[in-house]
């Protein structure tokens, strides 16, 4: 039997006030790991695409201009961020809702496509997993992605990560390594499919910064400390700065799949 922890008691407030910083520093998802989902899933029977753990509504923008004849549907816990969406997106083929992921506002196999990025390790997932199989149509899928910031091809990266280990109180670089392949297996999934993209981002070190503070783990290693932790970083980017005073961060976006 595996064991499930979620990531954070409070995680439907942990973002509150964050919004902003993250819409505008955070990266979207590469156009392979959106060709791999939209190649996985041309078309969602039924054509209800739902984005859990939305936050600004990165993803759910971009599954909208794949899925144009789809109605898209961004659920987060968090009021602020789903604010945030609301004001970054558009149009009005996106709706969002305020939701926990698990109590989902959808009736028995209604959802063709279900996505999370960047949110399932704050879920209850034993919990969520149940959830979106109810909601899930007969052969719906089930994507979870990520962009991990590789820090093991990094010196920047690995002493940025150094950073926040030694100021945010029980911070590990290793927060998101789960086994969800088996995870899935186990709430009964099948036909699992994993993918990974490596892609560079050059970043202007104020945008790093700024990308920075968009994280609960900064901002708890600033109520620690204080902040010291910004001059630190700042001191860490100039160091690693390339010659026209930008940073390269590479990234590895993983991308598990599974069938309801």
């Amino acid at each position: 039997m595996i064991e499930y922890q979620a990531e954070h008691p409070t995680g439907d407030v942990a973002f509150s006030g964050l919004e902003q910083d993250y819409e505008s520093a955070r990266p979207g998802y590469p156009k392979a790991s959106l060709d791999y989902i939209f190649n996985l899933c041309p078309t969602p029977t039924p054509p209800l695409v739902v984005d859990v753990g939305c936050g600004t509504g990165k993803l759910t923008r971009q599954l909208a201009d794949g899925y144009v004849e789809a109605r898209i549907t961004g659920c987060d816990a968090n009021d602020d961020m789903i604010a945030q969406a609301r004001a970054s997106t558009e149009g009005n083929q996106i709706n969002y809702t305020v939701s926990s992921a698990e109590s989902l506002p959808f009736s028995e196999n209604e959802v063709g496509l279900m996505t999370v990025a960047q949110a399932v390790q704050w879920f209850d997932r034993p919990i969520f997993f149940r959830e979106a199989k109810k909601v899930l149509a007969s052969k719906g899928i089930l994507v979870l992605i990520e962009n991990n910031r590789d820090w093991r091809s990094s010196d920047f990266l690995d002493a940025y990560e150094n950073l926040l280990e030694e100021n945010a109180p029980g911070y590990s670089r290793f927060y998101r390594d789960h086994d969800y392949a088996s995870e899935l297996t186990e709430a009964d999934y099948t036909d699992m499919g994993i993918s990974r993209v490596k892609w560079m981002r050059e970043m202007s070190l104020g945008k790093f910064i700024q990308m920075a503070k968009s994280s609960t783990r900064l901002q708890s290693a600033l109520r620690a400390k204080g902040q010291s932790v910004i001059s630190d970083l700042e001191q860490l980017l100039s160091k690693h700065a390339t010659a026209n005073s930008f940073i390269e961060v590479p990234y590895t976006t993983h991308i598990w799949t599974a069938v309801a």
